[in-house]
């Protein structure tokens, strides 16, 4: 659906892309058109029902009721106390699920259900936790080797859905390099074939998995301002600009 645009545009990314991830033209919405979705479905014990594969939440998750997670990687959650580790760490992190849940305090309770959402999250991932820096699972194919994390999300999702964990809804940035004020030709080639390469991938792993029937990708991204060439072969800027990407949203029955 190419060149999908709105009345009185200011030419700004962060306007634009707050329209996208909010899905209404209003810049005072707070919660994301997926998110809103999630509050009338989703539940209050499975905060893998929204999952934000970055490094924090993406706004088109963001709900007013139901609990959503931000990860980087299912092998990247974890917990971190300074000079506990050990069997003392395990003792500490299997009692946060128990914190707050025998008094009746209205704040104690609000505390107990957060924790308890937690520690659930952490005993969900812990089959993925690696070690030396290798992650706990494996793929069927070969993801494209890159600096940049959407390969490596992606395969870490592929597992996630095969492990049986409870997603219906997952969103990540992907490399499109669409804000681009100089070489962008070459900035952009590169970006879209790091991602197209990357959506292959992880087709050809959920094919392979069998899965395949239970995933529906979206690709969408936002370009704010004129296609007029600068002096540096990029792009026009018009103020006021930011940076911005292609968004594929994930979601998982």
């Amino acid at each position: 659906m190419p060149a999908i645009g709105y009345t009185n545009a200011d030419q700004s990314h962060f306007t634009s892309r707050h329209y996208w991830e909010v899905g209404a033209t209003s810049t005072h919405l707070q919660t994301g058109w997926l998110g809103r979705y999630l509050d009338g479905v989703g539940t209050m014990d499975n905060p893998l029902q929204g999952l934000s594969l970055d490094n924090s939440l993406a706004p088109a998750l963001a709900t007013a009721r139901v609990p959503v997670a931000s990860i980087d990687g299912p092998d990247q959650y974890d917990f971190w106390s300074n000079r506990v580790w050990g069997e003392v760490e395990t003792r500490m992190l299997s009692a946060i699920g128990a914190l707050g849940a025998t008094s009746g305090d209205p704040a104690f309770a609000a505390a107990a259900g957060v924790t308890a959402r937690v520690d659930r999250l952490r005993n969900q991932l812990l089959p993925f936790q690696g070690v030396d820096n290798k992650p706990g699972y494996t793929s069927p194919v070969a993801y494209p080797a890159s600096q940049d994390a959407f390969p490596r999300r992606l395969a870490g999702l592929a597992a996630m859905l095969a492990g049986g964990l409870p997603l219906h809804v997952i969103a990540m940035t992907a490399p499109g390099h669409y804000d681009t004020h100089s070489n962008q030709a070459g900035d952009l080639a590169q970006g879209l074939q790091l991602t197209a390469d990357s959506l292959l991938a992880f087709q050809r792993d959920l094919e392979a998995r069998g899965i395949a029937d239970r995933v529906l990708v979206h690709v969408w991204s936002e370009f704010g301002r004129r296609a007029q060439e600068n002096g540096n072969a990029g792009t026009i800027t018009e103020p006021p600009a930011s940076a911005s990407s292609s968004e594929p949203v994930r979601r998982a029955r």
